[in-house]
């Protein structure tokens, strides 16, 4: 490298962006998922772990 500083954050996104590339493109699977998706949310019936809320909050993870 010449003796020029190693940029690791560069390299994590140079490594993410060849990962992505080298993931299969199922465009259709994403549509059909963001689709149901809305639907729950149109509907107000987007399920619920109620058990891992409370955990949740009990071990300050949240803001109260």
């Amino acid at each position: 490298m010449a003796g020029e500083r190693i940029d690791f954050a560069e390299l994590v996104v140079l490594g993410a962006g060849v990962k992505a590339r080298q993931l299969p493109d199922d465009a259709a699977a994403a549509r059909e998922a963001a689709r149901r998706l809305a639907a729950m949310v149109r509907r107000r019936n987007i399920p619920v772990d109620i058990k891992a809320a409370v955990e949740a909050k009990h071990h300050g993870l949240i803001a109260d």
